[in-house]
């Protein structure tokens, strides 16, 4: 069975120069090879009529399915539909009287009063179907023709994801969809891409011979994914044994078999072994702590966190010594056992993690950081690790909280 190739297509000067940034198309992409769909490109082009009637065409001739998002408002910018009447011979224009219900609602609700423009928007290329838009004004178009299909959807973010899902529907409808896609990622961290490509060189000219596609995804925030695909395939096996191998070159190397985050995995860890976690921040000024409140459900294990940026903080809220603070210094192993030992016993924490370091950006020691575990029992762990001092401040911050959601994980796996 012939696998389905699609296109996406976002339109609008304001993407070329970088005004706005284009999530619409991942989203789609995603939907898509869910579907078994193969994304053969992604394309931005501006609001210039020659350049979306030439690259619409092109594509029409290269791909099943061609999906657009962006110029379908109001304004004379926005000359897609006209476009789209071009391409596919249409003289006439037809009302959908739906569309139209909706963009009197939606003006009535905002008392704007219904002008020549947001009339014309529920006219659409005799040739069109019309999906609606049961949250914006402009109605989504799909054009069938010759065995292809075509659909324009809005631009603007939340509708154009609301409209998704009928888009979806109707390739179903259309189409003879028969999944020949299989993903799987494997989730790495604690070495570089070009070390992991040297160490499992061999596994991959294995498995790329044999049908399975490598992709490598590298993270400052959660290392380096390892994506494996197979297309035009039935049996996923190929991924499977692919994996399966791999786990026996760099288990050291590999903390989930899934697409799940550091912080995602260390939690599912606490949640497994009835752990509540507590963290104490310094240099990374509480962007660990949102790491793991981004999380949902997280509240069952998660206690909460002290950002202790001052000196007095440390030592009146963490019970970190002034010895410590005065003499060895904050941005050590001391200090950072002593302010995890302190924050698990203010907020009543199994386990909890701290950092301290030099977030820069000027200053001789920049990068370096100290980690500290405390854990059941009284234990508590550190280590030491150094950015690159050309790193921003910011990077040091996320790659610093990186660092320290992998060491907790690691010990906790011992």
């Amino acid at each position: 069975m012939k696998q389905l190739k699609a296109t996406l297509c976002t339109i609008g000067d304001e993407l070329l120069i970088g005004q706005v940034i284009n999530t619409n198309s991942a989203y789609l992409a995603r939907l898509l090879e869910e579907e078994g769909i193969h994304v053969r490109r992604h394309i931005s082009i501006s609001d210039e009529p020659e350049d979306i009637i030439s690259t619409l065409r092109s594509e029409l001739q290269d791909c099943d399915i061609v999906i657009t998002t962006g110029g379908l408002g109001p304004t004379k910018d926005d000359r897609t539909k006209q476009c789209l009447a071009e391409i596919f011979g249409c003289r006439g224009w037809k009302e959908s009287s739906e569309q139209m219900k909706v963009i009197e609602n939606i003006l009535l609700r905002r008392g704007i009063p219904m002008l020549d423009i947001n009339k014309a928007q529920a006219l659409v290329p005799e040739a069109a179907d019309v999906i609606v838009n049961t949250i914006g004004t402009a109605p989504i178009m799909a054009f069938h023709d010759k065995g292809k299909a075509l659909y324009a959807m809005p631009g603007v973010p939340f509708e154009a994801e609301k409209a998704a899902a009928d888009v979806i529907d109707d390739i179903r409808h259309h189409f003879d969809l028969h999944k020949q896609i299989f993903h799987r990622c494997i989730m790495t961290y604690g070495i570089a891409e070009s070390s992991l490509s040297k160490k499992i060189e061999a596994w991959e000219d294995e498995i790329t011979s044999q049908g399975v596609h490598l992709a490598y995804l590298p993270s400052h925030k959660d290392g380096v994914k390892l994506r494996l695909s197979i297309y035009d395939k039935e049996d996923p096996s190929l991924i499977d044994n692919a994996v399966r191998k791999l786990g026996q070159i760099i288990p050291q190397y590999i903390y989930n078999y899934n697409e799940s985050t550091l912080a995602e995995t260390l939690i599912d860890r606490l949640k497994e072994k009835g752990l509540r976690l507590a963290i104490a921040e310094s240099c990374t000024g509480g962007y660990l702590s949102s790491l793991i409140t981004a999380i949902p459900g997280v509240s069952e294990i998660y206690m909460g966190s002290v950002t202790s940026y001052a000196n007095e903080v440390k030592r009146n809220v963490l019970g970190v010594s002034k010895e410590v603070t005065d003499k060895i210094g904050v941005v050590s192993a001391e200090c950072v056992e002593q302010m995890a030992a302190g924050v698990a016993k203010a907020l009543n924490a199994d386990i909890s993690i701290a950092t301290s370091g030099y977030a820069g950006p000027t200053g001789t020691n920049v990068g370096q950081v100290w980690i500290g575990v405390a854990l059941p029992g009284g234990r508590v762990e550190s280590k030491e690790i150094n950015v690159p001092k050309w790193n921003s401040r910011r990077l040091i911050i996320e790659r610093s909280s990186a660092a320290a959601l992998h060491f907790a994980l690691s010990l906790l796996s011992k």
